[in-house]
């Protein structure tokens, strides 16, 4: 995205293909190429969801660090911590976090169905 660091392109990418990853049955996020979608939400999203979005990716990408049974950035967990992580977060009586899963969420399947190849596995007519 627009001003974004390649590191923290990164970090959100691993925050995304983990929010909706590959599964048995179908391809995830981890399948989408994303390159035309960033600048695209660049363009249309409102500053304050860009905003949040960065903040988001700081602080699911480092929070894992200092919280009990985790011990590591998001990046270094293995599936199943990231997993674990992100339903944490999602369940969480803390408002702001739960909102920032929520926003995660959002984003990842905005990526995910403007991917037409998704939209069909998924039985949605593009």
């Amino acid at each position: 995205m627009n001003g974004w660091l390649t590191v923290e392109m990164r970090w959100l990418r691993l925050l995304l293909d983990a929010t909706v990853p590959d599964l048995p049955d179908r391809a995830g996020l981890p399948q989408v190429d994303l390159t035309t979608f960033w600048p695209e939400l660049a363009r249309v999203a409102p500053p304050l969801l860009r905003l949040g979005l960065r903040f988001t990716t700081w602080t699911f990408t480092w929070l894992p660090l200092v919280l009990p049974g985790y011990g590591r950035p998001f990046f270094a967990l293995s599936a199943d911590r990231r997993d674990a992580f992100l339903a944490q977060m999602s369940d969480t009586p803390v408002f702001l976090l739960r909102q920032l899963a929520a926003t995660l969420k959002v984003i990842a399947c905005f990526a995910l169905f403007r991917d037409p190849p998704s939209r069909r596995a998924l039985g949605v007519v593009p």
